[in-house]
Formats: C-alpha cells, structure tokens, sequence
C-alpha cells in the first residue's frame, strides 16, 4: 500500500493581505495577528511529528508514504517508488543485438 500526502499550506504563515488563506464556506480569512511565525512553526511540528508517526505504523506494516509539497513533486517521487519496486522484480530481458550483415545505407547505393 502508498499512501500519499499532498501537504497543505498553512494557514499560520505570514503572507500578504491579499493571498491570506480563506473558509471554504463562509470566505472568512484567518485573522493578521494569527498568521506568525510562531504559529506557523508550531502547525508545522506537529504536522511533522503526525506524519513521521504514520510512516512509522506504515514502515511496520510494510507499506509507504510519500510526503509531498505539491502535486508535481509527489509525482515524480511515485514514479521513483514505482520505477525502484519494478527494478527489484523484473529482469532485463533485451537480447543480443542482430546481426547488421547485408544492409545498405542510402549513401552506398
């Protein structure tokens, strides 16, 4: 099993007025004198501690977990994963090359 995890932006960061993070129903922005340093730092501890606790359970159970800041980025970290897990159970399976004797190139005609 993979579980994948897009992070989320947080809502405690400093950012300007204009781009500050709204409610998905009342449109309602977080207020200034929340988004801090100290607030974002604290969400961003916690989130990390969430998440190594999950991957741990997951490592237990034989599974993964891609952790990611974008969309982008856990794709190609799935494609990794992918690329590695296939690597492990296939084999190479291309031949010998063939033998190139009797054909002529355009220029020796």
């Amino acid at each position: 099993m993979v579980l994948i995890d897009v992070a989320t932006m947080n809502p405690f960061k400093a950012v300007s007025s204009r781009h500050a993070p709204t409610d998905g129903l009342s449109a309602r922005r977080v207020p200034a004198f929340l988004r801090n340093a100290k607030a974002a730092a604290e969400v961003d501890t916690h989130r990390a501690y969430m998440a190594a606790a999950l991957e741990q359970e997951l490592t237990r159970a034989g599974s993964h977990i891609i952790r990611s800041a974008s969309s982008e980025s856990m794709f190609d970290r799935f494609v990794a994963l992918v690329s590695r897990a296939l690597a492990r159970t296939t084999r190479n399976r291309l031949g010998t090359a063939p033998e190139l004797v009797g054909l002529t190139l355009a220029g020796d005609l």
